[in-house]
């Protein structure tokens, strides 16, 4: 900075008088000067502000590795030491949720299995009907085809695309006399792909305004499974915000005589997501997606879950053990459940 202007008696950032030779503000801290910032300077602060974040960072991340280790020391007052819990937690779900996103969803089943499918129909779907066409071409003009000829025809080629093992089935619920009955439907790739809903309605004898929203959202997930897979990953992240809260609400319940309160159990389970999230993030990075790498990262999840309970909890091995297999039930019910009602959500608004 330049010399410290002995004529000014007040702060340039918020005007607070100042002893004549000051230099430091007594209210907002910042240096007394003209303003003038020399390239030295500047680069200074640069490294400073970096290695300022980065050392609570390392910190943080160093700590992670230490189960239950961050939740104790947040609670020993220790907390500016670290990045916030919650800040933590938001940074890897974005990280992890945002590589999701860039692979397309390829690491989801459904997404696997549908999107190749659905290409694979396509490019049948274009072949067949070119052919079919060109057969019967030759024979209008070899032997000549009257109107019956031509509905036979008609019937054969649809025959032929729904007996194709890349015809798409339905499943939908008919809402008949007060009751849902369950439906199947087996559409022709050649109407997937080419009949707008009206028609498919209207081929397919589909009646009722519930059936055909049904048949209509399955349509659109046949013809775009990518689009989505990253509709789905998008609700995923305000899933996850919903577990966190479910999973210390039940660990509430498993620690009930533990006389905790309800944001420690929080704070608890920020810190086990945000590690959890921390590994998916890095085997997405490297795109690894050898299934034994993710088993491996699914078993040190849950020593890791188990070790950070007893170590938070302060609870004998025993208890801590059985309180791990209820937390772990706990778990899987709320994840398969808030699963479940983000895909029919996801289904609904797609």
């Amino acid at each position: 900075m330049q010399e410290i202007d002995a004529t000014i008696k007040k702060c340039y950032n918020c005007a607070e008088a100042l002893p004549q030779h000051a230099k430091y503000c007594l209210r907002c801290g910042q240096k007394h000067s003209k303003g003038l910032v020399t390239l030295p300077q500047l680069f200074a602060e640069l490294v400073d502000a970096v290695f300022n974040i980065d050392s609570k960072l390392y910190r943080t991340l160093l700590h992670i590795f230490i189960p239950g280790k961050l939740t104790q020391e947040y609670f020993k007052g220790r907390q500016i030491r670290y990045v916030s819990p919650l800040r933590f937690f938001f940074f890897w779900g974005v990280v992890a949720f945002a590589l999701m996103a860039s692979l397309g969803g390829n690491l989801i089943n459904l997404q696997q299995t549908m999107d190749s499918s659905s290409r694979l129909g396509k490019a049948y779907v274009e072949k067949f009907n070119v052919t079919f066409d060109s057969v019967a071409s030759v024979l209008n003009q070899e032997i000549g085809i009257n109107k019956s000829a031509n509905i036979l025809l008609d019937s054969l080629r649809h025959r032929l695309q729904v007996d194709k093992k890349d015809s798409s089935q339905l499943g939908y619920f008919l809402l008949k006399d007060g009751a849902f009955l369950p439906q199947s439907l087996v559409l022709s790739n050649a109407d997937v792909f080419t009949l707008d809903a009206a028609s498919i309605f209207k081929k397919y004898k589909v009646e009722g305004s519930l059936s055909r929203f049904q048949v209509q959202q399955g349509v659109k997930l046949i013809r775009d499974p990518e689009g989505y897979s990253k509709f789905v990953l998008g609700s995923f992240t305000w899933m996850l915000l919903v577990m966190l809260f479910a999973v210390a609400l039940a660990l509430k319940f498993i620690y009930i005589r533990r006389k905790r309160y309800y944001v420690e159990h929080l704070i608890f389970s920020m810190h086990c997501h945000a590690f959890t999230l921390m590994l998916i993030a890095i085997g997405l990075i490297f795109k690894v997606k050898e299934g034994a790498f993710w088993g491996a990262i699914s078993l040190a999840v849950g020593l890791y879950l188990w070790l950070a309970m007893k170590r938070f909890y302060g609870q004998r091995w025993g208890k801590t053990t059985l309180k791990f297999f209820l937390a772990t039930s706990a778990y899987l019910f709320i994840f398969v459940f808030a699963l479940g009602i983000t895909s029919l959500i996801g289904i609904a608004l797609f």
